[in-house]
Order: structure tokens, then C-alpha cells, then sequence
């Protein structure tokens, strides 16, 4: 599964971040290659993110890329260019030999057996299968 990259777009949630990046610091994560787009506006918030993603590629050896892009950023939605983290993510992941990609946002946990499972899926059937859903719990947050 070393030919599989996780994009994992955020904005201003340092505390999700860091679940995140220690969800894929487990060891059975170590071989995605996992890549981190910031639109953070805030440069101090940012400089916390990178080392919060430091610490996962020095888990991982090195299978962690992280970009910051605050001119993604929308003060007047207060929102990021998801597409284009997306792209830039893509484009990295390509460049560095990821076959595959896949979308994570920043509070989602994607167990690695589910993703081998769409991998194996995919390969197994090139011409026919374009994209891989698998299942999915969700959760509210709480006070």
C-alpha cells in the first residue's frame, strides 16, 4: 500500500491536527504517505501545525509532506479553496510515486484495513472502478 497518499486538507484546527497526525503515527500507518495542506491565516497557528507534522514523519521515516498555504485562505467566507489543496496535494502525491489518493479531512480516522480493502478493490478491477468508498461512522463533538 506504499503507492497510497492521504491529502488531508485543514484550516485553523490545531487541536483535530493533532489527532490526526497521531492516528497516522500508529505504526500500522507508517506506509501511507500522508500530505498536509494548512490554510491557515495565521502564521504563529501554522508554525505549530508543521511541528505537530514533524513529529508523524519522524514516526513514519519520512512519509510525511506538509504545505502551507494561507493565500488559500477566504477572509470574507472564512473558508480555504478546498479544490486547490486538493490539486497541490495531488500533484505532490503524483510527482512522488502515489498511484492512488485519497481525501481525509483533518477530524477523520480511516482504519488501514479499510483502505488496503479499496486498494485491492481498485487494482483488481482497473478499467471498471474509477473511485472507492468505504464505510463510515460518524460522530458529533460535544462541549
Amino acid at each position: 500500500m506504499a503507492d497510497l497518499a492521504i491529502i488531508i486538507p485543514t484550516l485553523d484546527r490545531t487541536e483535530f491536527l493533532k489527532r490526526s497526525m497521531r492516528w497516522y503515527s500508529r505504526p500500522e500507518c507508517h506506509h501511507l504517505q500522508v500530505i498536509v495542506v494548512d490554510s491557515t491565516p495565521d502564521g504563529n497557528r501554522r508554525s505549530i501545525h508543521d511541528k505537530i507534522v514533524q513529529g508523524r514523519e519522524q514516526e513514519a521515516g519520512g512519509r510525511t509532506k506538509y504545505f502551507e498555504t494561507p493565500d488559500y485562505y477566504d477572509d470574507r467566507t472564512n473558508t480555504s479553496a478546498f479544490g486547490r489543496a486538493l490539486e497541490l496535494g495531488g500533484e505532490y502525491a503524483y510527482k512522488n510515486g502515489s498511484e492512488y489518493i485519497m481525501h481525509a479531512g483533518d477530524d477523520d480516522f480511516v482504519i488501514p484495513e479499510g483502505i488496503g480493502a479499496c486498494v485491492r478493490k481498485v487494482k483488481d478491477a482497473p478499467s471498471s472502478v474509477v473511485g472507492c468508498v468505504g464505510a463510515r461512522m460518524r460522530f458529533g463533538m460535544t462541549g
